[in-house]
């Protein structure tokens, strides 16, 4: 199998020892023995680092919609971080509760009418 480095990840001073993919393969996540976890996007940039608080881990992965970064430690315990930026992770809790509100806000009058929230609407942005 043939192909072209494209990055190298430094992670100083211990070497990786699990490595997950994002599902969109937007973030690459490493950990090392020390149980620092880091946060790569897809050209090699350092986007962020996370200490487990139970030292070294046994696993990694993204959950299904990469919006979280999880990881088991060597004596059982569940960790997880957000890996999508606040304001982004809001607007998506935005657009969810206004698609799960849209038909919500019907009156008992026949025919039902509906009401839009402003905050709901398009931004254009």
């Amino acid at each position: 199998m043939e192909g072209q480095l494209l990055h190298t990840l430094k992670s100083d001073p211990l070497p990786i020892d699990q490595i997950a993919i994002s599902p969109d393969s937007q973030w690459i996540a490493t950990a090392a023995s020390d149980g620092m976890v880091r946060l790569w996007d897809q050209q090699g940039n350092l986007r962020g680092e996370f200490t487990s608080t139970s030292g070294s881990l046994l696993g990694l992965d993204f959950n299904r919609q990469g919006q979280w970064l999880l990881a088991v430690a060597q004596n059982g315990d569940l960790q997880s971080w957000p890996v999508t930026p606040e304001k982004e992770r809001l607007r998506q809790l935005v657009e969810q509760g206004c698609d799960w509100l849209r038909d919500y806000l019907a009156t008992e009058k026949q025919p039902a009418q509906t009401y839009s929230l402003e905050f709901c609407q398009p931004t254009g942005n």
